[in-house]
């Protein structure tokens, strides 16, 4: 386990997608949302407390992303409140709920200054006594898909033991936390076997011509957000 004394390292996944986010300023593109119907009625401080509990646990909900000597590096925050933002929509005609909801979905996907963070954030939209709306959002380098999975279940279920009336257990870590793992492979990417891996690959692409796919629209000078799936 890395100590956690100062900055440390990204790893490469990481350190791509911060490259993407300086080359795209205010980009929404890496930012992920999960939005999750709950039905019966709910306990907005038991769910704050789960948020909090789930940010404690995982050192990279609460990391922001540095430049130390020219080099991005990653800053692990001590556990914080977490900002709970909710919305009473009851008031609103199931049209316009729909619409508001539609729109706090969107907006949750609001840039995020990775050097400040959070990377993590969650709103909470109240439609009536037995029915919420809550949005996650966390930005790509902090989570992936599976991830996230595992981040939504992991908060229900302190969620679960909140109101079945346990005391939240302690929140302790994981032995190793992502960060280690960032340290780790930096410690195995030496120049040496970088200098090795990047001959090995221009070696068996050398005389390739670009493959050019058939698209029905041309390719752009420059990448753009436009697309869709």
């Amino acid at each position: 386990r890395a100590g956690r004394g100062g900055p440390l390292p990204l790893s490469s996944a990481q350190q791509r997608l911060w490259v993407l986010d300086r080359l795209s300023p205010g980009s929404t593109t890496y930012l992920m949302t999960a939005a999750l119907r709950l039905r019966g009625p709910l306990a907005p401080e038991a769910l704050r407390g789960a948020l909090e509990a789930l940010v404690t646990r995982h050192e990279v909900l609460r990391t922001r992303y540095e430049v130390v000597d020219g080099d991005p590096v990653q800053i692990v925050d001590a556990p914080a409140p977490v900002d709970l933002v909710e919305e009473d929509l009851t008031g609103l005609d199931p049209a316009d709920r729909t619409r508001r909801l539609t729109a706090l979905g969107t907006s949750g996907r609001r840039p995020v200054d990775l050097a400040e963070g959070p990377v993590f954030r969650a709103v909470l939209a109240r439609c009536s006594a037995e029915e919420h709306a809550l949005f996650l959002t966390v930005h790509h380098i902090a989570a992936d898909g599976r991830s996230e999975e595992l981040m939504v279940r992991e908060l229900m279920a302190h969620y679960r033991r909140s109101t079945a009336g346990e005391a939240h257990p302690d929140p302790a870590p994981p032995a190793l936390q992502y960060a280690d793992f960032a340290v780790w492979q930096r410690s195995r990417l030496t120049e040496e076997k970088l200098r090795a891996g990047l001959g090995h690959w221009r070696g068996r692409l050398a005389g390739l011509t670009p493959l050019e796919l058939p698209t029905d629209r041309p390719r752009p000078a420059v990448r753009d957000e436009r697309g869709a799936v």
